[in-house]
């Protein structure tokens, strides 16, 4: 017995011996007891393709509904590319259809003959078979077949394109710079911040420094002699209620005259002349509220009322102190 499989073995790796061609896998299944649906049909959605266009492949098969139908296998390998995609089945009353669909790429240039392809039947009476013929499709290419070699002619090399790539170099280059800047502004700030803060501030100027410069503005400008004695009034009285306020203490910017006055006479201070005082609060009353004339002489009054007030009221200078006495006068 194993010398006659050896014997069959060395047959078969003999020279001779020839591996199963395409063409014998191509060939139609071996004939079974097929079966008889009432009616089938087998469309395509197109006859003729570009090569790797899909093309489906349609078997529609109206039978009794005892019966079923499915894919049994693939059709074998062709210059052709086969998906089953599936059988549908749909009931109706006394009769039922069943629609298988395939989907099929070709490979290969002009007419190819789909082989056959075989369904399983479920029927009362056993299994069957259905095979069912491939339709024939054209494969076309991009140029017309029908077209004389002579008037092919080739196109001319295309000129190189440029590729264009995204490139965020100069964007991060600009992000950089502008938070450098930012950096550096930030920086001389705080050096800024820090020199201001290591100054002593200014010294404050006096109160007297500052309302006798506010009565020279005004007689420089001389407002009287312009017209304007009620801007005049307005700004010398709130340089006097100023400097009031700076040498008494008092709010005297917020309090109306007789406010001021009555606060002034509670703690009276001799410096002050209070009905002088009085009588010029009155006069810068009437002007500014009940808009009486001012002329240059009215203004010029008042300001020398201001000069009397600063002169009444001006500390006294404080006296050098005295030098220490000299090795001579001292012996």
């Amino acid at each position: 017995m194993s010398a006659a499989w050896l014997a069959l073995a060395l047959a078969a790796a003999a020279p001779g011996a020839e591996a199963p061609t395409a063409a014998a896998a191509a060939t139609p299944p071996a004939r079974v007891e097929q079966a008889t649906p009432r009616q089938v049909l087998s469309r395509t959605s197109a006859a003729a393709a570009k090569l790797g266009e899909p093309i489906e492949w349609e078997i529609e098969i109206r039978h009794a509904p005892a019966e079923r139908y499915q894919f049994e296998a693939p059709l074998p390998a062709g210059p052709y590319r086969a998906e089953p995609l599936g059988c549908r089945r749909l009931d109706q009353p006394g009769e039922t259809t069943t629609t298988c669909r395939l989907r099929v790429a070709l490979l290969a240039l002009g007419p190819v003959d789909l082989p056959p392809l075989r369904l399983s039947a479920s029927t009362p009476d056993g299994p069957r078979a259905l095979d069912v013929p491939g339709p024939r499709l054209t494969g076309n290419g991009i140029i017309d077949p029908k077209l004389p070699a002579e008037q092919l002619q080739l196109k001319e090399l295309a000129p190189p394109v440029p590729l264009l790539v995204p490139d965020w170099r100069l964007l991060w280059w600009a992000a950089g710079a502008l938070a450098a800047a930012l950096a550096g502004w930030r920086l001389w700030r705080w050096w800024r911040a820090r020199r201001r803060a290591g100054e002593a501030p200014p010294p404050p100027v006096p109160p007297e420094v500052r309302f006798s410069a506010r009565l020279d503005e005004l007689t420089e400008e001389r407002l009287g002699e312009q017209g304007r004695g009620r801007e005049h009034f307005f700004r010398l009285s709130e340089a006097v209620r100023d400097y009031l306020g700076a040498v008494t203490g008092l709010n005297a910017l917020d309090l109306t005259t007789e406010e001021l006055l009555a606060a002034i006479s509670r703690q009276p201070d001799p410096r002050l002349p209070l009905e002088r005082l009085r009588r010029f609060s009155e006069t810068a009353d009437l002007v500014k509220f009940a808009r009486l004339h001012a002329d240059g002489q009215t203004c010029a009054d008042g300001v020398a009322f201001g000069r009397e007030l600063l002169a009444l009221t001006r500390p006294s200078p404080e006296a050098p102190p005295a030098p220490p006495p000299s090795p001579g006068a001292a012996s």
